[in-house]
């Protein structure tokens, strides 16, 4: 496909981000390139071709190809992709630390003539560099989605003596929303979740895991269950006492 690219296109989207090695971002089966519009160069057969201003300050160059640079790569996708997936990918573009919120807002600023400009800065509100994983960042929204407060993000919790207790993946007062995915079914993850989880119950946090399937087809009953556990204070909550740096 670089091969092809007239002069002053570059690699875009999903696939810039995945040339700037930030793997949680699944590319498109067809590579993405931009073109600036006053280039006659169409979409073909294994290239997908959009057309939009490019100047040479957005262009950096991965792998030996041309690419959007990091900035350019954020606002592009937070303002083309659809709601939930671009948090998602803005949460990963930001933990992956390809960007900076600040310095994402400025470039959105600079850029409020832009098609899905509202939706970028929409997308930017909501993102979270803390986020680890995209179906985390998916679960989040459907938090959030459903008119919940926002959850504080894969932040350690601590009992009432400071002794860790773990780092849950989102938590609104003391319930704590996890995402489950295949690596936590394995023999070893399975029995360190149990143990995890019994420390956090027996603590007075109210512990909620969803998986895929959860968040993708059944997001009406992960916020009922989430406002139930919500309005049902635990008998005892230990107040958190954070101590030094501590792993999951």
């Amino acid at each position: 496909a670089a091969l092809v690219l007239p002069p002053g296109a570059a690699f875009s989207h999903r696939t810039a981000a995945w040339l700037h090695g930030v793997t949680t971002i699944t590319p498109t089966a067809d590579p993405v390139a931009t073109v600036p519009v006053d280039v006659p160069f169409a979409t073909r057969r294994g290239l997908v071709v959009r057309h939009a201003p490019l100047p040479a300050g957005d262009v950096a160059t991965r792998r030996q190809v041309p690419v959007t640079g990091p900035l350019r790569t954020a606002f592009d996708l937070a303002r083309t992709e659809p709601g939930a997936e671009a948090v998602a990918c803005l949460d990963a573009l930001l933990h992956a630390g390809l960007a900076e919120q600040r310095q994402l807002a400025g470039y959105i600023a600079a850029h409020t003539a832009w098609r899905g400009v509202r939706l970028a800065a929409r997308a930017l509100e909501r993102a979270d560099g803390r986020a680890e994983s995209p179906m985390e960042s998916r679960l989040r929204m459907v938090l959030l989605d459903g008119g919940l407060p926002r959850p504080v993000v894969n932040e350690p919790v601590h009992a009432g003596d400071g002794s860790f207790l773990g780092r849950p993946d989102l938590r609104i007062a003391h319930v704590l929303v996890e995402y489950d995915g295949a690596v936590h079914r394995e023999p070893g993850a399975f029995g360190h979740d149990l143990r995890r989880q019994n420390r956090l119950v027996d603590a007075g946090f109210t512990v909620l895991r969803y998986g895929a399937g959860d968040v993708t087809g059944r997001s009406g009953l992960i916020v009922a269950q989430v406002r139930r556990a919500l309005a049902d204070p635990p008998p005892i909550l230990h107040e958190s006492t954070p101590t030094g740096a501590s792993t999951r």
